[in-house]
């Protein structure tokens, strides 16, 4: 009786030693998880937020085009590789929860396991700041797209056709004006009185100081 009772104390002590060993070193592997992931949010959003403002623009330089692709790739791969971390985590949780409610033995035997497994995996955790890092860098490239967007593009002009074409058999003309710099860009557009319109082709010409 006495052994299997001090049997059960050094059980409980080991495994007492093991949790708060383990616990830290999980708590430091939570904290740089969920940072991680953070970053990777954040890098996700600021990669569909450059992708969605340039939908408002008119590419046709190659280079740019180029680039957006490389940019929706990225956005594509860092929401998927989101969602898998967020993932892991749930799954990570969930162990957790399954293992507080065991037996003290199997408590002691996932114990030795995770922290051999978390001090063996060091690497696991490197490879997740690099992969955050290298969507930060996408990100940071995005904002530097969209100025290139902004200096060499011209912003896409929505109008109902109905409206459009209503107006233009009604007798009036259409105005296009485009701003670059100090130089005006104009199209007219004007319906005849019959089967023909007439347009102005566009013409540029210097803003004038007053």
């Amino acid at each position: 009786m006495a052994e299997s009772v001090g049997a059960v104390i050094v059980q409980e002590t080991v495994s007492q030693i093991l949790s708060g060993i383990v616990q830290k070193y999980e708590e430091k592997e939570e904290s740089n998880a969920n940072r991680n992931l953070e970053r990777l949010e954040m890098a996700h959003i600021r990669l569909e937020a450059a992708l969605e403002t340039s939908d408002k623009w008119q590419i046709t330089d190659a280079s740019l085009l180029r680039w957006r692709r490389k940019l929706k790739r990225a956005a594509q791969e860092c929401g998927d590789t989101l969602h898998k971390s967020k993932q892991r985590i749930l799954e990570s949780e969930q162990m957790k929860r399954e293992v507080k409610n065991s037996s003290l033995p199997n408590r002691i035997v996932h114990a030795t396991k995770s922290f051999v497994f978390s001090v063996l995996d060091r690497s696991n955790n490197e490879l997740s700041i690099s992969i955050a890092q290298r969507f930060e860098w996408y990100a940071a490239g995005a904002s530097e797209f969209l100025r290139f967007v902004e200096l060499g593009c011209t912003p896409r002009c929505h109008m109902p056709f109905d409206s459009l074409v209503k107006n233009l058999f009604a007798g009036k003309e259409l105005h296009h004006k485009i701003v670059r710099g100090k130089q005006v860009s104009v199209l007219s557009v004007q319906v005849g009185a019959g089967p023909y319109f007439r347009a102005w082709n566009q013409r540029w010409f210097d803003i004038c100081p007053v």
